[in-house]
């Protein structure tokens, strides 16, 4: 009796812990972190309370490895400069896959999984509210005040969560990932409740108009749809609605449609306009690969990749150089700094987890992964604490849970 009291307890510790990383949309900047630590010390402790102790060493080194292939670079690349805060903001990409090895005796259930969905789903309502009403208090939603920008600038301001608005549209656009994925195993009752829920986070989604985030859980939720589903007639029907509903939007929802419209501008392409979100990433890859010809091989150097790039902005674009703009795209991230080795590292990790979890018949994980790996083409995802801690967490839940939901 005594034994199955402890193992209660265990159980309701370790649900606890995850279902904090669901709130992690609300948590503070500076509070980021916390829900890592807590998962750290909690595994630690059950680890070593057991007598017989087993570490998988070889799936931790293979979670981990964008962190020390990164690390490595530093001294192959000849660069021997260490960059504090890159490394203090990357450990995660080693912590978190520390405390699920440690963990890994001990099954992550799928009530711990739904438990952290829910919570997940739950908090980036409530970030959604909240934002909807600061920007109706500014007034956002008149017709003069109606522009994406203005969404996109206020979302920095608000107090607490002041995030940058495409992390705030990642949390949304997993929120409503991770909805479509529990919506067969809950009631009518809920479903209608999850419905609304996903209504006010996609209205806010289209206010913030990240078009990577859209166009990412557009290609993750078709994906997940087609893996999962058996019944074709349904898969179809379903798979038709949610594409589109998404060109629906894009073509017809102000913010969205406007955009997008960047991508079909001829001018975009040909010459630098700094309200062009498009038109700098694609100057700025220029200045990027221009760099990756100069150590086409080895790379600069973790931390020395950024700084290259200011060095090319000097002679393209006042602009530019002053922003201090990175890459916007973490292949060429990774390729910058450690050169192919650290390039095929990404390329290989991100591979191994989508083939294991299609063969493990993990959707959830696949879908989620190749999420993530759309955002990489726009985005620096694994330069932030924010990026690193849901990329990695996420992989790590769904990879050590014992059944998928379903």
């Amino acid at each position: 009796m005594e034994i199955n009291k402890t193992i209660i307890i265990e159980d309701k510790l370790l649900a606890y812990s995850i279902c904090l990383f669901g709130f992690f949309p609300l948590l503070p900047s500076r509070l980021k972190g916390l829900p890592v630590v807590v998962l750290l010390i909690l595994a630690s402790y059950f680890f070593f309370k057991k007598k017989k102790r087993k570490f998988p060493t070889k799936e931790f080194l293979r979670l981990s490895s964008l962190f020390f292939v990164s690390f490595l670079s530093i001294f192959y690349t000849g660069s021997f400069f260490f960059p504090k805060n890159k490394i203090e903001t990357s450990l995660s990409l080693v912590i978190v896959p520390l405390a699920f090895c440690l963990l890994h005796y001990k099954k992550i259930k799928r009530s711990f999984v739904f438990f952290f969905i829910k919570c997940f789903i739950l908090s980036t309502t409530i970030l959604s509210i909240i934002s909807l009403y600061f920007y109706y208090d500014n007034n956002l939603f008149k017709k003069g005040g109606f522009r994406v920008n203005s969404f996109r600038k206020l979302i920095l301001e608000i107090p607490i969560i002041n995030d940058h608005p495409i992390y705030i549209s990642l949390y949304l656009a997993l929120s409503l990932l991770f909805s479509i994925a529990i919506f067969s195993i809950i009631n009518n009752n809920k479903k209608i409740i999850l419905i609304i829920i996903n209504l006010i986070n996609i209205f806010h989604l289209l206010l913030l108009s990240s078009k990577g985030v859209i166009i990412g859980v557009l290609i993750s939720s078709v994906l997940f749809l087609i893996l999962k589903l058996k019944n074709k007639r349904n898969k179809l029907i379903l798979v038709f609605l949610i594409v589109s509903m998404t060109l629906l939007c894009i073509m017809y929802f102000p913010n969205t449609s406007r955009r997008f419209r960047e991508l079909g501008v001829k001018s975009t392409y040909e010459k630098l306009e700094i309200t062009n979100s498009t038109s700098l990433r694609i100057f700025v890859y220029k200045c990027a690969i221009e760099k990756i010809k100069t150590r086409p091989i080895l790379g600069h150097g973790w931390g020395k990749g950024d700084s290259s790039l200011i060095d090319c902005y000097k002679d393209k674009s006042d602009y530019l150089f002053k922003q201090k703009l990175n890459s916007h795209n973490q292949f060429l991230d990774y390729y910058l700094n450690g050169g192919v080795l650290l390039l095929f590292i990404l390329i290989y990790f991100i591979y191994h987890q989508i083939i294991i979890s299609i063969k493990q018949k993990k959707y959830l994980l696949t879908s989620t992964i190749v999420f993530f790996t759309i955002q990489m083409l726009s985005e620096n995802i694994l330069n932030r604490q924010t990026g690193i801690i849901m990329f990695i967490f996420m992989i790590c839940l769904f990879k050590f849970q014992s059944k998928v939901l379903n």
